[in-house]
């Protein structure tokens, strides 16, 4: 329920009866001009400003019930105990705040000083090397995160702030993702200009949300330094962008900010490479970080080009290197096309140890990777591989592989449904049965039954109570987020037995009627056997009646049943004389 925000208004404004954090104890709020106390007011939360012995607080208290008690405890928790210059002190206070006679729980947070991103860069816009002191340090920043196992969930620049030391802090801690929490649902998915596309469809919290967040700001710091026109241009003091908008990510090459950053320097076209491997990945969990892609560190790589280019010595042109996949199951088949100019000749290599020999310059060992310059090749992937193509110079060249692409090939293990049946195939009506099910190596999963589709875990069970037979279908996505495995089974509903009738027929010789005959009516029975207490059983499940010629006196009867039920008829007697005697009779009726 609600809570009415003057009444939380009303309690900080008398923190000295209603506070109860033993901690806060003589907090006073900091008022504004106005002398009103200073608040920032969310979609479920209002935030004031509290200082205690010096010490500034951020206070949050939530207007709107979040439901959130157990994972901000589990994230204040790790986050104090890693002590990372990046985070303020941050506490989950239980029954902290007394608002108009009800305890409620509340947030603390150091309060962080300093410039949000976007103030920072208009301030620095010249100031080359100061900016890239930042870069440096926000990319230590996503390295320890990595280490420390942290994805704070929402980078972007209104969650970024920087000291006057230039150093980095971050805020807002609603998305912040650590192993305890991985695999949440989401509240918070961030800005859409930050995030890759395909997150917003999964709505569970993971460590690797970050991964393409830090490659944006990254990316578009340096584009900013070496090109500070592009902040006018793209009017970014007014966006909720830092150069790239959503829609750039569903056809980055085509986008207009794509086009001017291919005019910058090497890195910034590299990092672009990158950018393009990510928004081609239909699934933002299988991304790598930047961090791990060790070809961008090519520090001389400017200044070669530039000599390269001053002396006119023409150097290798990679105008294309794809994959037909970038994620795949093992056993799929992926194509590899390329096409390179000026080179004297390509490698296509497939490991680190081949990289090695080619840098040692040691070419009888990769002699038969050796590819022409313009080609493709398929490959079955049973591993993840990343594949390098190396253009060789035509002249000889310091550095033999700044020209080189890589294609990182995922390959994930295929989905296997272990498990996938009803405690029992066939039940009576309204009987409660489960259905339990067990998938490995899937993404998502879901049961189809009726046309209604139902998304499941990949390992639970349900109750079911029916009354018709039904079939049911377990659908998996495997984890490269595009193939599917069915498996379907049929839970058959039976209803009681019913003999209607079982009766002998004495067929009237003079009509030309058939001979004594047994006939029967029976209702829901998968099969039918006569019985006879001086004959042989037989299978009538497919008659209705059947021809009887005994030759002493006999007891018929039929058992009828299905997979659950069965009954028996009552036991008709029939005498050898019964037949002679109605064929006497129709005889002396002449």
């Amino acid at each position: 329920m609600a809570i009415n925000m003057q009444n939380i208004i009303t309690s900080i404004k008398n923190l000295e009866k209603f506070l109860k954090v033993p901690d806060l104890q003589g907090a006073v709020a900091v008022k504004k001009e106005n002398g009103q106390p200073f608040c920032y007011t969310g979609g479920f939360n209002m935030v004031f400003k509290l200082e205690h012995q010096g010490k500034k607080w951020a206070f949050r208290v939530w207007h709107t019930p979040y439901g959130e008690k157990e994972r901000f405890q589990a994230i204040s928790n790790y986050l104090n105990s890693r002590k990372l210059p990046y985070f303020g002190e941050f506490f989950y206070d239980s029954r902290g705040l007394l608002v108009n006679g009800v305890l409620h729980d509340t947030i603390r947070m150091e309060w962080v000083d300093g410039q949000l991103l976007k103030d920072y860069l208009k301030e620095n816009l010249y100031d080359k090397e100061k900016l890239l002191d930042f870069a440096g340090k926000f990319m230590q920043m996503v390295k320890t995160l990595h280490e420390n196992k942290i994805s704070h969930g929402d980078l972007q620049h209104g969650n970024i702030l920087i000291d006057s030391n230039n150093n980095i802090s971050l805020i807002d801690y609603d998305s912040i993702c650590i192993p305890e929490t991985e695999g949440q649902e989401e509240v918070v998915s961030g800005l859409k200009g930050y995030q890759h596309p395909s997150r917003f469809d999964a709505k569970k919290s993971s460590l690797t949300t970050d991964y393409f967040s830090e490659l944006i700001v990254y990316l578009s710091v340096l584009a900013i330094i070496e090109n500070p026109d592009l902040w006018e241009k793209y009017r970014l003091e007014e966006s909720e962008y830092l150069l790239f908008s959503e829609n750039d990510f569903f056809n980055l090459k085509s986008s207009e900010i794509y086009k001017d950053l291919q005019n910058l320097s090497p890195i910034i076209k590299d990092l672009l490479f990158v950018l393009d491997v990510y928004v081609r990945n239909t699934n933002y969990l299988t991304i790598r970080p930047i961090d791990e892609y060790s070809f961008l560190e090519l520090n001389q790589r400017a200044k070669n080009e530039i000599l390269s280019f001053e002396l006119n010595i023409p150097r290798p042109l990679m105008i294309r290197f794809s994959a037909s996949k970038i994620v795949v199951l093992e056993g799929d088949e992926i194509e590899l096309s390329w096409k390179v100019k000026n080179a004297s000749k390509v490698y296509l290599l497939e490991n680190e140890q081949e990289v090695n020999s080619f840098k040692n310059n040691d070419f009888e060992s990769i002699s038969e990777k050796l590819v022409p310059l313009r080609g493709k090749v398929r490959k079955k992937m049973t591993k993840s591989t990343l594949f390098t193509l190396l253009p060789v110079p035509i002249q000889n060249s310091e550095n033999q592989t700044e020209n080189l692409k890589t294609i990182e090939i995922e390959v994930y293990p295929r989905p296997e449904i272990i498990n996938f049946k009803p405690n029992k195939c066939h039940v009576t009506c309204g009987e409660i049965i489960t259905l339990a099910w067990n998938i490995k190596n899937g993404m998502k999963a879901y049961i189809w039954s009726g046309g209604i589709c139902n998304t499941v875990k990949n390992k639970a069970e349900i109750t079911i109570n029916l009354t018709k037979t039904t079939k049911y279908k377990l659908e998996v996505i495997a984890l490269d987020n595009e193939t599917k495995f069915e498996k379907e089974i049929e839970i058959a509903v039976h209803h009681k037995v019913q003999i209607i009738n079982f009766e002998l027929i004495l067929g009237d010789a003079s009509k030309k009627e058939a001979p004594t005959k047994l006939r029967w009516n029976v209702m829901n029975a998968s099969e039918i056997i006569l019985k006879s207490d001086k004959e042989p059983d037989q299978d009538v499940s497919n008659l209705k009646e059947i021809i009887i010629n005994p030759t002493k006196k006999t007891k018929y009867w039929i058992e009828a049943k299905n997979k659950c039920f069965s009954a028996e008829s009552q036991k008709i007697s029939v005498d050898v004389q019964t037949s002679i005697v109605k064929k006497m009779t129709n005889f002396f009726s002449k």
